[in-house]
């Protein structure tokens, strides 16, 4: 397959609620659910790199993960969740004092873990987003290069049933190793 044929399926799948158009058309697909994009800002050569995982079951490319390199130029690995369905409620009051949900988190077949507090953050003003850092972003990752799919749930008050989503860890190795684990 011609290099620049690869980019266009990668560009459809990693859906609009990952990615701006500009970034779409850089992303390296290897399969239909994972893709990843190479980068380093040119002034202060941060790697600028991330993976992204498509959730198993949204044929639309509207859910996914994005396992991120820096945090707004600065070298910090961390994760987003981003989906169809609004899993943060709005801040009622203003103040960013956010109602999280619970996020729990599976790897394979092991023993599933919640995700704490400390661990989780806002993304804007987006209800369908939440990111990720810390142990929690760790055992992730690891359980990825291990080859152990990702099941998130997030669940609370304000959502009115549990949101499941599974995320495939196949070709996973490949991609952190291509964004040089984020080094």
């Amino acid at each position: 397959m011609k290099p620049a044929a690869r980019l266009l399926p990668a560009a459809v799948l990693m859906g609009s609620v990952l990615l701006c158009p500009a970034q779409a058309q850089g992303i390296k697909a290897i399969n239909k659910n994972l893709g990843y994009l190479v980068q380093k800002d040119p002034i202060t050569d941060v790697n600028t790199s991330y993976v992204i995982l498509l959730e198993v079951n949204d044929l639309d490319g509207n859910t996914g993960l994005r396992l991120r390199c820096d945090d707004d130029g600065k070298p910090n690995v961390w994760g987003s969740f981003a989906g169809k369905n609004e899993i943060v409620p709005p801040d009622p009051d203003g103040t960013d004092h956010h109602l999280w949900p619970d996020v729990i988190v599976r790897l394979g077949n092991d023993a599933p873990f919640t995700v704490p507090d400390k661990d989780l953050y806002s993304i804007t003003d987006d209800s369908r987003s939440i990111g990720f850092d810390g142990t929690s972003f760790d055992r992730i990752v690891t359980g990825l290069l291990a080859g152990k799919r990702v099941v998130l749930r997030f669940t609370g008050d304000h959502l009115r049933q549990p949101l499941t989503y599974t995320f495939s860890a196949q070709g996973f190795g490949s991609a952190w190793q291509a964004v040089k684990a984020c080094r």
